[in-house]
Formats: structure tokens, C-alpha cells, sequence
């Protein structure tokens, strides 16, 4: 019998990327549907919503049906560990925008640990693999929080100028962006940098031979260093110009850092995939290591794939 003609596309996608995950040599990691109300009450900036499903155990402890797989799994990291690369293909309880909570099926990866050169590159190319097996016609967004905090530290803004400049990014609001930096006494230097960063969209290379030679700092200098050679390595620039650099991909800056990336595919409204390097929040839940990762959201796979 031919299971897979038994299958919805939607789940031929997902066996599809645990193969891709299986072959790069990621183990599968399982949870539970509930994790203690505690985790999630202290970390509400880190979840797409401060709501969440909770229901009290038979012991009295305040238990949450889990709206976040990364949380999760970051909380259970051994430090003792050098490296641990682990997938996933798991159900979230997220708010609906229609009203009432929804059940989300995520596919993604984890890599937490002693992370070099080599992790970012197979994680990123990864990345691109996924959305290239539910659609030839794909874009993978990348940017590095480094370039964007390079910039702020030079401009020496004041409280609360940081946070409306990097709406202004992520809208990709260029006009309102030079507003706020004469506002806030930003040279026109700095400020014309921050609009090239801004209208800066191509081809992630082609982005960084750009960009390096306007850069301040030598912060900023590596950044762009980095991304240029991650862009010439074989594994991603088998996918040419479907790599491009795209500074409106900033995601909490108290809990990212570094690498930071979205997915989209043709006939989908919205990022197929999401991810980056966290190791702000690994910090935060007490762990000393570093990690990146990337989740896909099976529920945003456009109609021609899911019909």
C-alpha cells in the first residue's frame, strides 16, 4: 500500500522536515503538552502572548498548557552538555485572532551548547532547506542584531529613542526614522547609515560587500564580516539570491542576539518560518551556554500545499 497518497500535504511536510532534521544528525526530542505555570509567568516577554491556558494538578501546583516549545526545551538543558542539537514536532496553545485559544503545530530545531562557526552555518542552510521542500519559490530574511546595536551605541540615544528607532526598523520606516534621529541629535553621518540599513535588501553577500564600507566600529566591522563569509560558505550559497539580508528581522532584543532570520514562501500571508541565536535567554534561565534555532509554523503552510 502507498501510505504517503494516505497523507494530508500537510503532514508530507512535516515528515519531510524531520528527515531534513535527521540527516543533519538532530535527535528527537518529546515533552509533555503541559509544563508549571511558573516558567511562562517569568519569562511573558520571551511568548508571542502574556496568555496562557492554566488548569491546577492534583498536587495544587499551577500547571500551563505550554505556549512555546523553545522555553521548554532550553529549561531542561544540561550544562554538562557540549552540544545538543534536537528537533521537534509539537502543539502550542496560542490566543486566536478570531478569539479564544488555538492548537499550533510547530516543526523546528535546537542546537544549545558549544556553538561555532559550523552549528550557524548548518542551522541557516537548514533554514533554507525547509522552505525550499514546501516551496521552490522562497525567501530566507536574515539580519544580525549586532549590526542594529552597533548603530545605537554610536548614537548614544536617549531612554526610550533605542526602542521607537527599532519599530522604525522592523516597519522599515525610513522616513520616520530620519525624523526620530534629527529629534534625538543624531549626526547626518550616522543617520544616513541607519537609512541604508534600513533600505538595504538584497542578495545577503551583495549586502554585506555594501554595507561594510559604510560601517562605524569595529563592532559593526565583524558583523558584516561575518555575514559576508556565511554567505560564501558552500551550504548557503547553494540557495543563491533566495538568501537576503533584511534589517526588519528584530525580534525581542532582551532575549536575541546575534543571528536572527525569517522564512516565507509564495502564497502565504505570513512567515512560514521563524528563528535566531538566543543566548540572552539561556542566561536568563541560568544556563552557560549558547543556542540558535528556528521553528516552522505548519498552521501558516499556504492553501495550494495544505488543500
Amino acid at each position: 500500500m502507498d501510505y504517503e497518497s494516505l497523507m494530508t500535504d500537510r503532514e508530507r511536510v512535516s515528515f519531510a522536515l524531520r528527515r531534513l532534521y535527521r540527516e543533519c544528525g538532530f535527535a528527537p526530542y518529546r515533552m509533555s503538552k503541559f509544563e508549571e505555570y511558573d516558567l511562562y509567568a517569568s519569562n511573558k516577554e520571551f511568548l508571542v502572548s502574556p496568555q496562557v491556558i492554566t488548569f491546577t494538578d492534583t498536587d495544587g501546583v499551577l500547571m500551563a498548557l505550554k505556549p512555546d516549545v523553545t522555553l521548554s526545551i532550553a529549561k531542561n538543558y544540561d550544562s554538562r552538555d557540549a552540544l545538543k542539537k534536537l528537533y521537534y514536532n509539537e502543539t502550542v496553545y496560542r490566543p486566536a485572532q478570531s478569539g479564544g485559544f488555538s492548537e499550533i503545530l510547530q516543526s523546528g530545531v535546537e542546537c544549545m551548547g558549544d556553538l561555532g562557526e559550523a552549528e550557524t552555518e548548518e542551522i541557516l542552510s537548514l533554514a533554507a532547506a525547509c522552505l525550499k521542500e514546501v516551496s521552490e519559490d522562497f525567501v530566507l530574511s536574515v539580519s544580525d542584531l549586532g549590526v542594529v546595536e552597533a548603530l545605537f551605541s554610536e548614537m548614544s540615544l536617549v531612554e526610550g529613542a533605542e526602542e521607537e528607532l527599532a519599530v522604525c526598523i522592523h516597519t522599515k520606516n525610513a522616513v520616520e526614522a530620519r525624523r526620530l534621529c534629527e529629534k534625538n541629535g543624531v549626526g547626518e553621518s550616522l543617520t544616513k547609515l541607519l537609512v541604508t540599513v534600513i533600505n538595504t535588501s538584497l542578495p545577503l553577500g551583495k549586502a554585506a560587500d555594501v554595507l561594510l564600507p559604510l560601517a562605524v566600529g569595529e563592532e559593526m566591522r565583524n558583523v558584516l564580516k561575518n555575514l559576508q563569509a556565511l554567505a560564501q560558505s558552500p551550504a548557503l550559497a547553494a540557495f543563491g539570491d533566495r538568501v537576503i539580508f533584511d534589517s526588519s528581522v528584530l525580534p525581542n532584543r532582551r532575549f536575541y542576539n546575534g543571528l536572527v532570520f525569517s522564512g516565507y514562501v509564495a502564497g502565504a500571508s505570513r512567515a512560514l518560518l521563524s528563528g535566531g541565536r538566543y543566548d540572552k535567554l539561556m542566561r536568563r534561565l541560568g544556563k552557560q551556554a549558547a543556542a540558535v534555532g528556528f521553528a516552522v509554523y505548519l498552521d501558516r503552510l499556504p492553501e495550494e500545499v495544505t488543500a
